[in-house]
């Protein structure tokens, strides 16, 4: 498979792969915590560096969130959906294994945003296609 990140518009082909480079490391945080064979669970330093790499990430895409909107709305914007969902997923697990309030706290914010991102995007999807914008010509 060859990615032409060159013919990205609007010169976004880094973000295209740092929210890439998002989805992987929350998935792998998620996977990680979830094996059996390594204690069931628990939020040891490997964990945490994951997390915290990939909370690195979401507040960079988080601070060029103005650029990254210049964009017309499109399919592409779906590319938010999975990082931001699996992170408040990590952000949860990170939250039980470690048992602490904060972090509960924490985890619940992130599910918020998580949920408030999808929706808009959502909504903002349904309004493109009734006026038949969604997909650029």
């Amino acid at each position: 498979m060859n990615l032409k990140l060159d013919r990205v518009p609007g010169g976004r082909a880094t973000v295209l792969a740092t929210c890439l480079a998002l989805a992987v490391v929350v998935c792998g945080t998620v996977a990680w915590l979830a094996m059996p064979d390594r204690g069931g669970g628990e939020a040891d330093a490997i964990a945490l560096g994951l997390f915290g790499w990939a909370l690195f990430l979401a507040v960079a895409l988080v601070i060029i969130w103005r650029w990254l909107c210049e964009a017309p709305f499109g399919p592409g914007y779906w590319a938010y959906t999975l990082p931001a969902a699996v992170l408040s997923v990590a952000a949860w697990q990170i939250a039980h294994a470690t048992a602490t309030e904060p972090a509960r706290y924490f985890a619940l914010a992130l599910f918020v945003a998580a949920n408030a991102l999808i929706g808009f995007i959502a909504v903002r999807t349904v309004a493109a296609l009734a006026q038949g914008r969604f997909v650029p010509r």
